[in-house]
């Protein structure tokens, strides 16, 4: 992140996470304009009122033009809708009008792989995604009860890679407690 900071021109803007510690940190070494979001108080751009209720996210943002009021997501977790705030901002930089955004990711159904509903068979609905890392997995797992909100939550996990599993192993172990039963299956 650091070498992609560097990258960017110094008319450019960095458009960061003030959520991440680590990105509070490498903020204090930039030089190019910043604007911040997150759901913390020190964010430009700050999440409110964070909500899912059928199978819809929606939050308001705080920001210092003003507060934009009832975004609606149509997909799962805290950090879907922090990229949406991201991707808000990027739209306003390059001209694009708040409600044209929010339109836009109104509309937004998900990427392949990423918490993606593959069907359902006997009231059992299946999804799919592609999350490598612990912490990525507990966030799906934690997203997915809250999306779902009713009957048990399995993960079936296939690891991809056996030095990512070995060196995280101890990180993995922890990451599926969300899950009601895991399921693990030999390294792909």
């Amino acid at each position: 992140f650091k070498e992609f900071v560097e990258k960017l021109p110094s008319d450019g803007v960095l458009i960061a996470c003030v959520d991440n510690s680590n990105v509070r940190k490498l903020l204090k070494k930039v030089g190019v304009a910043t604007i911040t979001y997150g759901f913390s108080l020190k964010a430009d751009w700050q999440i409110l009122n964070f909500q899912v209720r059928n199978q819809k996210a929606s939050f308001d943002l705080k920001h210092r033009d003003g507060l934009l009021k009832n975004i609606v997501l149509r997909v799962p977790g805290r950090f879907n809708a922090l990229n949406a705030v991201a991707s808000l901002i990027a739209a306003k930089q390059t001209g694009v009008s708040f409600d044209q955004a929010k339109e836009g990711l109104e509309q937004f159904g998900g990427t392949k792989r990423r918490f993606e509903f593959i069907g359902e068979v006997e009231s059992v609905k299946l999804f799919d995604d592609y999350a490598h890392h612990p912490l990525e997995v507990e966030s799906i797992l934690r997203s997915a009860k809250e999306w779902l909100s009713q009957g048990r939550l399995i993960a079936i996990f296939q690891p991809h890679t056996y030095s990512r599993t070995k060196s995280l192993f101890k990180e993995f172990s922890k990451s599926f407690s969300g899950a009601d039963l895991a399921i693990f299956v030999d390294v792909y």
